[in-house]
């Protein structure tokens, strides 16, 4: 008998998918590790955290750096394991050859989605290729899960998926009136766009 104080919802008349998503995580985190966060002026870590905390998107951030205790005046932990919460996303800015080891540590924390921001992968050569390919083939990922084929569905294409992202990234740099753009449901592939 359903609970008469619980509403019931057709899932046909759902039309908003107030659900969660699959890729909330990474779209719309409740928070943050910027792993490689940093003081140091014109790192990509200390930006990263300091346009997080400046522009605030209604969770928390939470440097990681084992070197330091706290970083923009936050509390910085020293792994993704010691941070005290779940983490949805976790941001990684740290050189190319230890992102596999982080992202294995992300892994094993339950960490929900990462964001690479790192040079050193395919751009520079065979070395490159084998980092990246490290990080893919992590077999407990759901990245690889899904790279490889589920639920009957074929193989990523990560040749075609690269270059649509790159054309969309042409879009918006070419594009100088397109201030800002909003991927809420990135599988129903509806985009808007906010105009200056």
């Amino acid at each position: 008998m359903p609970n008469p104080l619980m509403p019931t919802v057709d899932p046909a008349h759902n039309v908003l998918r107030t659900s969660v998503q699959p890729l909330d995580a990474i779209f719309a985190p409740n928070n943050v590790a910027v792993i490689g966060a940093t003081e140091k002026a014109g790192s990509v870590g200390r930006t990263l955290l300091w346009n997080l905390i400046s522009s605030p998107f209604g969770g928390t951030v939470f440097p990681v750096n084992p070197k330091r205790s706290s970083i923009l005046g936050i509390k910085a932990y020293p792994t993704i394991a010691a941070v005290p919460e779940p983490v949805d996303l976790a941001v990684v800015v740290t050189p190319a050859q230890t992102v596999p080891s982080v992202i294995g540590e992300c892994v094993e924390a339950g960490v929900k989605g990462a964001i690479i921001i790192s040079a050193g992968f395919k751009e520079v050569g065979e070395k490159g290729i084998e980092l990246e390919q490290n990080i893919l083939e992590k077999e407990q990922t759901k990245i690889y899960r899904a790279l490889k084929g589920v639920r009957g569905r074929p193989p990523v294409d990560l040749a075609g998926l690269e270059q649509l992202l790159v054309r969309f990234s042409q879009l918006v740099v070419e594009q100088s009136w397109i201030k800002e753009i909003q991927l809420p449901q990135l599988t129903s592939l509806r985009l808007t766009a906010r105009l200056r």
